[in-house]
């Protein structure tokens, strides 16, 4: 459903709750490019997992394209992404499994699942579901990767380059992340898989019980 007066703003999770990865909620940080070095300002971020064929999914498209219609009427919005003159805040699972993949890490929470990539450089409110209306949480461990939420986004249309007779040409619609709701646990995503990282270790561990002979305190580290 679309909340309040002003266009592009959407809430999302009441009935189909998507996964969220990677949240940067409470403390901002700088976009890191291909070399690993940060760059541009301290944001607010995080991305949303929505089964493709999701309802919730296709609401938030639909937005999508009524915001860039908005702006530019005579868009072939389809056209310009398969051009990759266009762009939009999903990327397809698919492509984001094999790209993982490529890299060593576990991608397979990406299977059969569209994600929603949102920022904000201002501090956004994380509410905790678990009461009735639900209450800010200041909790950094509540919200992590694999657990169920809802949110809200505002999208916005954005231009791209000028042309060669420096007319404004469409680039694209962006997502700013305006709120998060913890609706319930899932299973955690790390992103990196660790039995690959550890094959062929198999026969080659002691079975001796590490623990067996010790005391009960804990290593202070």
């Amino acid at each position: 459903m679309i909340t309040g007066q002003e266009e592009g703003i959407v809430t999302f999770g009441h009935t189909e709750q998507p996964i969220i990865i990677f949240p940067t909620l409470f403390t901002p940080k700088k976009y890191k490019d291909k070399t690993g070095a940060e760059v541009g300002k301290e944001k607010y971020s995080a991305s949303f997992l929505f089964e493709n064929d999701s309802d919730e999914l296709a609401r938030l498209k639909k937005e999508v394209m009524k915001v860039a219609h908005a702006k530019w009427p005579d868009l072939d919005v389809n056209a310009a992404v398969k051009a990759k003159t266009f762009s939009t805040p999903f990327t397809n699972g698919a492509k984001l499994q094999k790209q993982a993949e490529k890299k060593k890490k576990d991608g397979s929470f990406y299977k059969g699942r569209t994600m929603l990539k949102s920022s904000t450089e201002f501090k956004i409110p994380v509410l905790d579901a678990r009461q009735d209306p639900p209450v800010e949480t200041f909790n950094e461990k509540l919200v992590y990767s694999g657990c169920y939420v809802a949110g809200e986004v505002k999208f916005n249309a954005y231009n791209g380059d000028d042309d060669d007779d420096g007319n404004a040409t469409p680039g694209g619609v962006n997502a700013y992340l305006n709120c998060v709701v913890f609706v319930e646990k899932g299973t955690r995503i790390a992103g990196k898989d660790h039995a690959a990282a550890f094959r062929g270790i198999k026969g080659s561990a002691s079975k001796e019980d590490p623990t067996a002979g010790g005391d009960d305190d804990e290593i202070e580290i």
